[in-house]
């Protein structure tokens, strides 16, 4: 049903090309969060664009990472692509796993989900952390369907709407069974194995 439990928002700031930034950014993509079961959860997807300016770095960060399921993505110019076909393609300098992404796709479902009022499919939780504050939101509903594709409605930053989209493609690409809960006992907050792989379930 992709009811959805957002669980942090982080932000780093640094350029991505930099070793100390990515660093900071596969320390926290190691991270735990503790289920108020008292069991642990792990990262297990990430999706990171490889658009921009630094592309090359972000290549080699995720083509390192592939198999703790940090997928390189790129946006689709097909205005009706799906979220994702679940195909990564290599034609690409570095030959990095890149998938392509239904930008418009995944923001339809995104927004159709917040016309949810009621807990269920496709619902979206928020925890009352600072992190989430009106900036936060406005960023998220900093778009409007336009002639069959997203754009801004005006603002400059639509950064907390781009992440969602990412989190859906990495849970679309990643697809685990969310029926279950794959929980790690022995983890310690904040504190991670290197290769485990514990699957969360819900939308982050």
């Amino acid at each position: 049903g992709l009811e959805s439990w957002s669980i942090d928002y982080k932000i780093i700031y640094g350029d991505p090309a930099d070793i100390e930034t990515q660093k900071e950014l596969d320390e926290y993509l190691r991270k735990v969060f503790k289920h108020k079961s008292g069991n642990y959860m792990r990262i297990v997807a990430a999706a990171i664009d490889t658009g921009g300016h630094k592309t090359q770095a972000m290549y080699e960060f995720c083509k390192k990472r592939f198999l703790r399921g940090i997928f390189a993505i790129k946006g689709s110019n097909k205005a009706d692509a799906p979220i994702t076909t679940k195909r990564f393609s290599l034609k690409n300098k570095g030959n990095v796993p890149l998938f392509q992404i239904g930008v418009n796709a995944a923001k339809d479902e995104i927004y159709a989900a917040l016309e949810v009022e009621t807990t269920g499919p496709l619902y979206c939780h928020w925890p009352d952390k600072e992190i989430y504050d009106e900036e936060y939101f406005k960023q998220f509903l900093a778009e409007k369907r336009v002639n069959g594709k997203w754009v801004k409605r005006g603002r400059a930053r639509n950064e907390a709407l781009d992440v969602r989209v990412y989190a859906r493609a990495a849970l679309a690409i990643r697809d685990p069974d969310l029926n279950r809960y794959y929980f790690d006992k022995s983890a310690k907050e904040n504190k991670t194995k290197k290769r485990s792989r514990i699957l969360n379930k819900g939308v982050k």
